[in-house]
């Protein structure tokens, strides 16, 4: 039984099943959001970069913390410690440690992905944004190092921290406390900072209106998160509570919330701006284009001279079907965008004048319709 003196007042319950709840939810968003941006670039055929590489390592951290937050509650955390057996306060108290530990490092990857999902966005701009972006990721590392630093240095050996039984050395209450308000701190800090940087990082940027609002908006959610900071600072003074299995309980449930929900918010952004770069944008219009014969040369009235719109670029492939029905072009312009091309020809009345590539012989005047579709960074 726990040291406590047992109270005949309190009665034996037990907020588990709001733990449990909470866990299994944030668990569940973190994983889809993060499973739909991996799955997203693999199916757009898109590069991974250190931005996903960050959020799936962050997200595997955060799974292991709901783990280790697990344990701690099915050995009696979310109860009153004087119902419990003093292995099972241990062992509370144990997981609930390292999923704090697990969690710095967890908040530390996403926040880093944030950073390289912004330089990615600003690439080729002022040279001044990258090197803030480089400034905050640096601050973030450093930041996370002292504050896992502090949060090892509290006993030694680090197994004094939660077993009483261990020989060694613990820091007092009042110190113990002034880690967590640190740890805290760096927190809130990075977490207004992130919330706030891209208006200052977009809003010059050349990307459509639309767009980066959205991005910012979707970015700007995570000031939602400093709300649940500064409420972990609130119940932070409950650590030093003699009943600290029960009295902890907002603490925990605000600092699962935190560290998960950063990574879900973390997804969205990145997963709009996939969606959005990879959504063809269609234009139509209809033309005489001059064709020659059977060879597929294109005349100067037509695709060949640059789709009559200016796209230009290098051919990448073409496709015929039957020959009088219709015709696939696919370019690639300077811009790196892949541009397919749908011609729809039908025969007209009248010759054609048209210089292209394909065999001499009089050209056919075709009447056509033709649908730009255009895919931005594949």
């Amino acid at each position: 039984m726990s040291e406590l003196e047992f109270d005949l007042s309190i009665p034996n319950e037990s907020r588990s099943g709001e733990l449990y709840a909470v866990i299994i939810v944030v668990t569940i968003l973190l994983i889809i959001t993060t499973t739909a941006r991996v799955i997203t670039k693999w199916k757009h055929g898109l590069k991974y970069t250190w931005d996903d590489y960050l959020i799936v390592l962050g997200t595997l951290l955060n799974l292991v913390g709901n783990a280790f937050d697990l344990v701690a509650i099915k050995s009696g955390f979310g109860r009153h410690e004087q119902y419990l057996h003093p292995l099972a306060l241990i062992t509370c108290a144990k997981y609930s440690q390292l999923a704090v530990c697990i969690a710095g490092l967890a908040i530390c990857a996403i926040k880093c992905s944030v950073c390289f999902f912004l330089l990615n966005i600003i690439k080729g701009t002022h040279r001044r944004f990258t090197i803030s972006i480089y400034i905050l990721l640096a601050f973030t590392v450093v930041s996370s190092f002292i504050s896992l630093l502090l949060w090892g240095l509290q006993a030694t050996p680090i197994e004094k921290l939660w077993d009483p039984r261990v020989k060694g050395t613990k820091v007092s209450g009042k110190r113990f406390l002034a880690v967590v308000y640190i740890f805290y701190a760096f927190g809130v800090f990075t977490d207004v900072v992130y919330s706030l940087s891209p208006i200052y990082f977009l809003w010059n940027i050349k990307i459509d209106l639309q767009r980066k609002l959205t991005i910012l908006a979707l970015t700007g959610s995570g000031l939602l998160l400093t709300i649940v900071a500064f409420l972990n600072i609130h119940y932070a003074p409950a650590f030093l509570a003699p009943d600290a299995t029960w009295a902890l309980v907002n603490e925990f449930i605000c600092d699962i919330i935190e560290r998960n929900m950063s990574g879900v918010i973390v997804n969205l952004p990145a997963l709009w701006h996939l969606v959005q770069r990879n959504k063809p944008v269609v234009s139509s219009f209809e033309g005489s284009v001059g064709y020659y014969g059977r060879s597929g040369g294109l005349g100067n009235s037509g695709i060949g001279s640059g789709l009559g719109m200016g796209i230009g670029g290098k051919r990448e492939r073409e496709m015929l079907g039957s020959m009088d029905e219709e015709r696939e072009i696919i370019w690639k312009n300077a811009d790196g965008e892949r541009v397919v091309v749908k011609e729809d020809r039908r025969f007209g009345n009248g010759n054609g004048n048209g210089n292209g590539d394909g065999d001499s012989g009089n050209s056919v005047p075709l009447r056509t319709r033709t649908d730009i579709h255009i895919r931005e960074g594949v």
